[in-house]
């Protein structure tokens, strides 16, 4: 049984007793009325069809196939359907009085109709019906988890009379019963059940909007970057001062720090390769969680999103637009309540056609510039005291300069997006890039942290874990300290550089002085590498192995660092 279907037969069986219930109690309780009519100036014709109308609610599907809850609903509503038929038949055979100036009312005429027995046993079986309520409640709370709300909203999504049919169901409960005749317990249900329409139709617009800023390859460049090496990085967060060096203690207290009660932009700066974005990655994936955001949002709502700037990728992935479109997407999920606020217009019309969720909004980017502007101003920010808010951007260099905007504008941007919420330190954001002047001379060096430098203990345990097998050799350790301390920081020239003698050992070669003596003809500038690598090529084995290696360390980003 589907999800509307089922909330339609509880709506359906809810409603029945409830006015069943009022019925066989007026026509115990209510005396003669002078005008003939029931309290509610409902005639007999009137009564009977409402009743027939609700037997109409009550047809079960067929079991079979069913669930034992499911099989459970049914048989209680083929039970409110005979009780339906034995109350219309009452109320068909029901004359009126003979005195046309002081009739019978309808619940007196009901009254002398049933015999006390046969009111026994209306009663009785009203009271098991009302006494089935918990396998009511039962589905009312099933069909409201969020799995089932999905469940619903898949349904109705693309048709408007599934939508419909919900909407019915629950306008014939909400107009069918009063809510406080349940008990507490049902009370709640009831409520929550009646404001179903609403909570799917809010649903799907929300999802509607989202999917309109989504955009095809959104966390391509993130899921390219892999996790770093098992012991790179975890000092970032966790640095124990008896184990790391003193540099990478006091970095983590300045970031963990900022995190937890600063303000601004933090910037990480680091060469080409240092390993940025593998840190960024990291940080994204162990920030949330670890408390220290968790202590500066307090008490509010905390949004945290990503974006990761990517030269060789599409148009939105190294651009303004592309950024733009990922924050508020984010923002939007976490927080679907400030959607109206920010884009009152497109959300005004998603929720006219809440059943087209699968037909994108047209909404152009400078919209979306708009709107991410009218959220993130200074007014605005201020007016968010529930709201905070928590950007991670990476590779400020790999976006993509216009003639309209350059490095220095990007930069300036994100410092008048951390100005907006200082007054109510409800925004900040944490940037890397390499050290270009346009972002060296915009962002505070207080807030700074310059990745190549802190790297050392990290490479030195990675390059140990990827040349063990050469570890027993001789002037081993000398090897490890000489390669890491030409690299200068720079991860890419150090992988490119490992891989390299990896594949030597696979050839035979297991002497660290006969890798020394090569390491000393390598150039350390990255460029200079490539082109050293190039140039030495021997044979066409030799070439596709190189490629292969320099493609994987480009492409992959560092995986195993």
């Amino acid at each position: 049984m589907d999800a509307i279907a089922a909330i339609g037969l509880v709506s359906g069986i809810l409603t029945f007793v409830s006015f069943s219930t009022k019925l066989v109690e007026g026509a115990i309780e209510i005396q003669e009325a002078l005008d003939g009519t029931l309290d509610a100036n409902r005639t007999r014709q009137g009564v009977t069809e409402e009743m027939r109308r609700l037997s109409a609610c009550l047809l079960p599907p067929d079991d079979s196939g069913l669930s034992g809850d499911e099989k459970a609903l049914c048989m209680l509503a083929r039970e409110c359907g005979l009780l339906s038929n034995q109350l219309i038949k009452l109320l068909e055979d029901i004359k009126p009085g003979d005195n046309p100036s002081k009739r019978q009312s309808l619940w007196s005429s009901l009254k002398n109709k049933i015999k006390e027995k046969e009111r026994m046993d209306l009663e009785q079986r009203l009271d098991y019906c009302r006494s089935q309520l918990g396998i009511l409640l039962h589905f009312m709370a099933s069909h409201q988890t969020d799995a089932s709300l999905r469940a619903i909203i898949d349904l109705v999504k693309g048709n408007a009379g599934k939508f419909d049919s919900l909407r019915r169901s629950i306008q014939c409960l909400e107009h069918g019963i009063s809510v406080h005749e349940f008990s507490t317990e049902a009370q709640e249900q009831i409520k929550s059940l009646l404001t179903l329409p609403e909570q799917v139709s809010k649903t799907i617009s929300q999802q509607r909007i989202l999917r309109t800023l989504a955009f095809d390859g959104m966390r391509n460049r993130r899921d390219l970057v892999h996790d770093p090496h098992d012991t790179t990085f975890k000092w970032f967060m966790h640095a124990s001062k008896s184990v790391e060096e003193a540099s990478k203690v006091q970095a983590c207290e300045r970031f963990t720090s900022w995190l937890e009660s600063g303000q601004g932009i933090f910037h990480i700066s680091g060469k080409l390769g240092s390993g940025k974005s593998t840190l960024m990655k990291y940080l994204g994936s162990h920030v949330q969680g670890s408390g220290h955001l968790e202590r500066w949002a307090g008490n509010r709502k905390l949004v945290f999103t990503q974006f990761f700037f990517w030269r060789p990728g599409t148009q939105l992935q190294k651009s303004l637009a592309g950024l733009y479109r990922t924050l508020l997407h984010d923002i939007f999920q976490t927080c679907p309540e400030l959607i109206p606020t920010v884009m009152p217009s497109y959300w005004a019309q998603a929720e006219s056609m809440p059943w087209r969720s699968d037909h994108k909004l047209d909404i152009d980017g400078a919209q979306i510039k708009a709107a991410f502007n009218r959220l993130i101003k200074k007014d605005t920010m201020d007016s968010y005291q529930d709201h905070c808010f928590c950007f991670f951007i990476d590779g400020l260099d790999e976006f993509e300069a216009t003639t309209q905007t350059d490095h220095t504008d990007l930069a300036s941007l994100l410092q008048s997006w951390a100005e907006a919420g200082m007054a109510s330190n409800n925004i900040k954001l944490c940037v890397s890039s390499r050290e270009h002047n346009s972002f060296m001379n915009t962002f505070s060096a207080e807030r700074r942290l310059r990745l190549h430098e802190l790297t050392r203990t990290d490479m030195i345990a990675c390059v140990r874990d990827k040349l063990d097998r050469i570890s027993a050799s001789s002037g081993f350790d000398e090897l490890i300290h000489e390669i890491v301390g030409k690299s200068q920081g720079i991860f890419q020239w150090l992988a490119i550089v490992v891989n390299n003698m990896r594949s030597e050992i696979d050839n035979g070669i297991t002497d660290a002085e006969e890798f020394r003596s090569l390491l000393k003809k390598l150039p350390s500038e990255i460029n200079a590498l490539y082109k050293h690598i190039f140039e030495s090529l021997r044979n066409t084995t030799r070439a596709y192995r190189t490629l292969a290696m320099v493609t994987k360390a480009t492409e992959l980003d560092l995986a195993w660092f």
